[in-house]
């Protein structure tokens, strides 16, 4: 295969990965992306559809072993990259004037980090919730009358589910604090362990973008080398062609690492976003539904007098009173708890439509310094 065929390889799986991990989040609902997605998704369930008994059968056989081959084909890619690295560029950066302190500690660092995240990412606990720390998690995350009620229960471990958690028909257990089930480590991103699936993926893009620089100023100095033997202009791109077609591994190398950069920090961003806003994963799609009804007109709440009172009322991070008018039937979703009750009473609390997100509290949002914390050093539950 000549370096045309690995450059649109190199394309066709960035876009494949870059349709994997957005084409399901919220913000790309509709667009070309989710569109993608669903077709890439379901075209085997209609190209298969006949064999459906017989492949379903054979899938909960072996999905056990087939859910680690994406892992498995990660860490394959990862090291097949950095294999070919080792052979064709890394002679060429030790003959180069990179500093010896890049050369000996930090590539070295940065080629072992993927290792080391995807270790500790896959073999951590999320938040696995059990009858032993059942009470405790509920302890620790209170509801907030919007995404979360008391009194639901998990249809699979028959005990009621506490505010944030979801049950992960993959794990087949519910996961405290639940953002999402990571394929590239098979394993759920929780409560606790969501500090090393950051690490995992901002690991990813430090391989990815160092990589980046290093193959691209390795191939400048041939580049460099090419205009003193004639009269080409630095900046002349076929210059850098010839460059990249006589230098293959670095070209290909390059290109890889530089696609595949802009998908993992763009999902490294997203993720930052959502602890800046103090939400999961899991709790944008809920979000999503909110914003959603709130286009319907069927959502209300307790609101304050004055907007002084709502706003300080946020301030102490008090819960918001949200209920759902029914479509066909008189009344709402639920009853007001008696906590409740008596907070419409003694705050004298009115009910409104609710036309904006403002309007209400997150109080799982404590600020983006205090949710970051949070997430890297969780308490022990």
């Amino acid at each position: 295969m000549g370096l045309k065929g690995v450059l649109w390889l190199i394309i066709v799986f960035s876009i494949l990965v870059l349709i994997t991990l957005f084409g399901e989040l919220p913000q790309f609902q509709g667009t070309w992306i989710a569109r993608l997605r669903k077709v890439l998704f379901n075209v085997p369930r209609r190209v298969f559809g006949q064999y459906e008994d017989s492949i379903g059968v054979w899938w909960n056989r072996a999905e056990p072993y087939l859910r680690w081959t994406v892992p498995i084909g990660y860490l394959a890619l990862v090291s097949g990259c950095i294999y070919v690295f080792l052979r064709d560029v890394y002679p060429e950066v030790e003959r180069s004037d990179i500093s010896s302190l890049q050369k000996r500690i930090i590539i070295p660092i940065v080629i072992s980090l993927p290792y080391i995240s995807a270790t500790l990412a896959i073999f951590s606990d999320p938040g696995y919730i059990d009858g032993a720390n059942h009470l405790r998690i509920l302890q620790k995350f209170p509801y907030d009358g919007i995404l979360f009620v008391p009194d639901n229960e998990c249809v699979t471990c028959k005990r009621v589910k506490p505010p944030r958690s979801k049950h992960c028909r993959t794990c087949n257990m519910c996961i405290a604090m639940s953002d999402h089930h990571c394929v590239f480590i098979n394993r759920c991103i929780g409560y606790y362990n969501i500090r090393w699936f950051l690490f995992f993926v901002s690991s990813n893009s430090i391989l990815l973008g160092y990589g980046f620089y290093i193959l691209r100023r390795n191939l400048a100095q041939l580049v460099h080398s090419m205009i003193w033997q004639g009269p080409r202009g630095f900046l002349n791109y076929k210059v850098w062609i010839e460059a990249v077609l006589q230098a293959k591994s670095n070209g290909a190398l390059m290109f890889l690492c530089g696609t595949l950069f802009i998908v993992s920090t763009a999902f490294l961003c997203e993720h930052i976003k959502y602890i800046y806003l103090g939400v999961t994963t899991n709790e944008t799609l809920k979000w999503e539904d909110i914003n959603d009804c709130m286009d319907d007109g069927t959502l209300y709440f307790y609101d304050h007098p004055t907007i002084e009172e709502r706003q300080q009322s946020h301030d102490l991070n008090e819960p918001s009173i949200v209920l759902q008018k029914l479509e066909h039937e008189e009344g709402f979703n639920r009853v007001l708890t008696e906590g409740e009750a008596r907070r419409v009473q003694a705050q004298q609390l009115v009910l409104k439509p609710l036309t904006r997100f403002d309007q209400i509290n997150n109080i799982y949002d404590r600020g983006f310094w205090q949710n970051l914390k949070d997430r890297l050093f969780p308490s022990q539950l």
